[in-house]
């Protein structure tokens, strides 16, 4: 599966700029696919989270959140029970999703096995506090790398 060209489409800049609040999207036929979504002004993204991914606890699929204009949630839920071919798609198509979106948005990025471990407020804050323990040019270097990213996509 060409990964590259489907998440490409996705990370473009005004497709994420048109993307609710936070979207549920599974790989279908080898294209990702937007499951469910919460609208912007919505309060409860941990719930939605919760509830969207105990429909189908194991099935596998990526959550896209927005967390601040240009940050971005990257989930992965891959629970153990997945079948062994999801779990390899989904682990193969992550870093394609995450060097896709992080060109143009700041990506904090989780992986969730199981229900008990999905916090949408918990990876927020866990990203705070690495991005807290950079230094200044470790910042500027991510900050340039995206700058770059951009101008190349044209």
């Amino acid at each position: 599966m060409d990964m590259t060209s489907l998440i490409t489409v996705v990370a473009r800049p005004f497709v994420l700029e048109r993307l609710n609040i936070a979207e549920q999207m599974r790989i279908v036929d080898e294209k990702l696919k937007a499951t469910c979504t919460l609208p912007s002004g919505s309060s409860d993204m941990n719930g939605a989270v919760r509830q969207w991914l105990s429909a189908d606890p194991f099935a596998p699929c990526y959550v896209f959140a927005r967390l601040e204009p240009e940050v971005w949630l990257l989930a992965s839920f891959v629970p153990d029970g997945a079948a062994v071919r999801q779990k390899m798609l989904y682990s193969a198509g992550r870093e394609s999703v995450r060097k896709a979106v992080g060109a143009f948005a700041r990506v904090v990025e989780v992986h969730w096995a199981s229900l008990d471990e999905v916090d949408v407020v918990e990876a927020t804050q866990s990203d705070a506090a690495k991005l807290a323990l950079m230094t200044k040019v470790e910042r500027m270097a991510i900050d340039d790398a995206k700058q770059a990213a951009i101008e190349a996509a044209g």
